[in-house]
């Protein structure tokens, strides 16, 4: 609890700028956008830091931070099995006030929610694959028949922790929202995306900006346009290690940008995460 909100500054003895090169050539990535996104994934595996030389052993380590005063600390961690459950403690578990919109509902690959007060809906769009629960195709009819019976003046599509899966399951959406006169307007309709927004959310994204009058909010995708995808799995006979491959290249714009690009950019801070501010959201709210 000491460190919740506390800024990391050394891992062992190398400073974290030091600790985060040193991970670099194990990461998979083809901008720093998706550098980004990863490499905390990578400095939170005793594994990683003990063979990397950044702790003295995988058993335990020295984490150095800067508390909100700028007040040095050490705490001494220790790596909990992947077995085990861990309860993560976050800003938001505090009195203070409910998560943000993008942090809520981790368990759906989406939903949506409406704001009244800027008559505002809201779509949450974090897997692009069919929820068992409800198929996508039912869930964007009753999306329909909501903004029929309601007064939405915007929409909002989040696709900023969207990975990926099948970009086909979200295109009859792509193509209704392209016919209604309500939001497919200049400043009515926003995708938000970002660092996280991967593969088949990359093409939706694209597909949305090509074929409605969205505007891309965010930061930079974590990928290139034009990329290899629609992967597949195959097990080596002697080693049997599992190995992922592409199978076919999308082509999707000219030149080779290193990631589509929000028309409006927004990086959120760590004090923003840490208050539940969404700038991203808020610069779309704002837009006029």
């Amino acid at each position: 609890k000491s460190a919740l909100g506390a800024k990391l500054i050394k891992i062992g003895e190398p400073d974290i700028d030091r600790a985060k090169e040193a991970v670099r050539p194990l990461v998979t990535f083809e901008n720093e956008w998706r550098f980004k996104q990863q490499f905390p994934y990578y400095l939170t595996d005793p594994e990683n830091l003990y063979l990397l030389k950044i702790l003295p052993s995988a058993d335990e380590g020295d984490f150095t931070f800067d508390d909100r005063n700028g007040n040095q600390f050490v705490a001494k961690l220790r790596p909990v099995s992947t077995r085990e459950l861990a309860k993560f403690i976050t800003p938001f578990n505090s009195p203070s006030g409910p998560k943000p919109l993008y942090l809520r509902n981790p368990e759906r690959y989406y939903w949506y929610e409406y704001l009244p007060d800027s008559k505002t809906l809201y779509l949450h769009y974090r897997r692009c694959a069919n929820m068992p629960s409800q198929p996508f195709n039912g869930f964007a009819a009753a999306l329909m028949k909501f903004m029929d019976k309601n007064p939405v003046e915007r929409m909002v599509i989040d696709l900023r922790l969207n990975g990926g899966g099948a970009s086909v399951i979200f295109e009859p959406l792509i193509k209704a929202l392209s016919k209604r006169r309500d939001v497919n307007q200049p400043g009515r309709l926003f995708a938000l995306i970002g660092r996280g927004t991967f593969s088949s959310a990359c093409l939706n994204a694209l597909k949305l900006k090509r074929e409605t009058k969205a505007i891309l909010v965010g930061e930079p995708t974590g990928q290139r346009p034009n990329f290899y995808g629609e992967v597949e799995t195959t097990t080596l006979p002697h080693s049997k290690l599992r190995v992922h491959y592409s199978t076919r290249y999308f082509k999707t714009t000219d030149g080779d940008p290193p990631a589509l690009a929000p028309d409006i950019q927004v990086e959120p801070s760590s004090s923003d995460y840490a208050s539940g501010r969404d700038p991203a959201l808020e610069r779309a709210l704002s837009y006029r």
